[in-house]
């Protein structure tokens, strides 16, 4: 009776315990009554605020009742009411209380806490403490959201799935990686259990060929996850891997994975934008890259000179430039802030991020990050007159750049031609 009644303080407790073993303790914040004038307006159960990014956790310890678990379907819907349906709302009205100025923010203490109201995304999420059979579907089917432009769709799970989800994606970068992907899925993933959709990220990115408007996953595809977790808690299973292979393994020991273990803690929001771009690519794209990093620094070693690629995705809008050069901090930084908003331009793009690379130590530098609407400019038209084409700026040859070879100017790549990256895929297949 006594573990009963403190199944909602538990599973708040083990909550906050898991994420800050992801986040730095400081940001994971338990129990914050949210005051709107004189009147409390909500309350988070457990609330992590990284930079620009916040997740708002309602925690619930309603069980199932034995009708529901007989198959009573009103039942079901009521239970999954007082559950989760509740939690949901609760979390939502405070994703509107963090965005809205002049609130006051307190601890159980009773003191005052300051967080700022402009957030890239908020997500919010339900926990719950008991096993609820087939909870994804339960959530897609019955829960009844809202998105915003900052407001992500919900993400419900249960206390088993935060632990794994912490234990896989023990850092901020890919732990909000994954939130984010999900989030974007919203209900066009349907699976039985969310813990089949945590495997689908770190086996294979949420990709799908052909970007279909709905994606069934088998139970089945969690197994090697399952398998990694057993062998991460138990004894005897040395021969099994602990980090299945996928997201979190395939850049290890190259230098786009050195620059990811350089950002992965930071909540920059120009770094995690740059960490978020990275892990947005194929594995061939990424190795792509690799190449054409390790081609910069070597001409670098033997030219002393400046050497730079722009890797630009038009349909998201979007693009990288990297700069490798060993100059000071004050002109190298110019340089790319430079080259970026030129680059940015040309492609029409909302939104960029730029990476300067040190051929020296083989390691990040420092990051920029554009935002902003393209919209056409005189001055920008007369700055950009002389920059070259980028689009296939240098030939890729086998899979790998060649930065000696004639440039090849293309404006846009077709979706049905074939992927510059020589993969002898349909370039709306590969490295879009």
């Amino acid at each position: 009776m006594t573990a009963s009644d403190h199944r909602g303080e538990f599973t708040e407790d083990f909550t906050a315990d898991c994420l800050r073993k992801v986040f730095p303790p400081q940001n994971v914040y338990t129990n914050i009554d949210i005051y709107d004038g004189k009147n409390r307006a909500g309350e988070i159960d457990v609330l992590v605020v990284h930079g620009k990014y916040a997740i708002v956790i309602q925690a619930k310890s309603k069980k199932l009742t034995i009708a529901a678990r007989k198959g009573n379907s009103k039942q079901l819907k009521s239970d999954f009411k007082a559950a989760v349906q509740d939690a949901y709302d609760q979390s939502y009205l405070c994703a509107e209380l963090l965005q809205k100025k002049d609130v006051k923010f307190k601890d159980a203490e009773g003191k005052v806490i300051a967080f700022g109201d402009d957030y890239e995304s908020i997500f919010p999420v339900c926990i719950v403490s008991d096993h609820y059979p087939a909870l994804a579907s339960q959530a897609q089917h019955f829960l009844r959201h809202t998105v915003t432009e900052t407001i992500k769709h919900p993400y419900v799970m249960d206390v088993f799935l935060i632990d794994m989800m912490t234990e896989m994606l023990s850092s901020p970068l890919y732990f909000l990686d994954f939130v984010t992907k999900r989030s974007n899925h919203g209900d066009s993933i349907h699976s039985n259990h969310e813990l089949t959709t945590l495997s689908c990220y770190i086996i294979q990115n949420l990709f799908f060929d052909e970007n279909p408007d709905m994606v069934v996953l088998d139970d089945d595809v969690s197994a090697t996850l399952e398998l990694a977790m057993l062998a991460r808690r138990e004894d005897g299973f040395d021969h099994v891997p602990k980090t299945p292979r996928g997201i979190l393994t395939i850049y290890s020991g190259t230098l786009i994975g050195n620059i990811l273990d350089d950002i992965k803690n930071s909540c920059d929001l120009g770094l995690m934008k740059l960490g978020f771009h990275i892990l947005s690519l194929s594995e061939d794209s990424g190795n792509i890259i690799n190449d054409a990093i390790s081609q910069m620094v070597e001409l670098n070693k033997k030219d002393n000179k400046h050497h730079d690629a722009t890797l630009p995705i038009l349909e998201a809008k979007k693009g990288l430039t990297i700069h490798v050069n060993n100059d000071e901090d004050e002109l190298s930084g110019k340089r790319l802030v430079t080259h970026c908003e030129k680059r940015k331009y040309t492609c029409k793009a909302d939104e960029w991020v730029g990476l300067c690379f040190s051929p020296v130590s083989s390691r990040f530098r420092f990051a920029t990050y554009h935002r902003s609407k393209w919209e056409p400019s005189v001055k920008m038209d007369k700055m950009v007159e002389s920059l070259p084409k980028i689009s296939g700026a240098h030939e890729v040859k086998n899979g790998k750049v060649d930065f000696k070879g004639k440039q090849a100017i293309r404006t846009k790549i077709g979706r049905n031609s074939s992927c510059p990256c020589g993969s002898g895929k349909k370039f709306k297949r590969c490295c879009i």
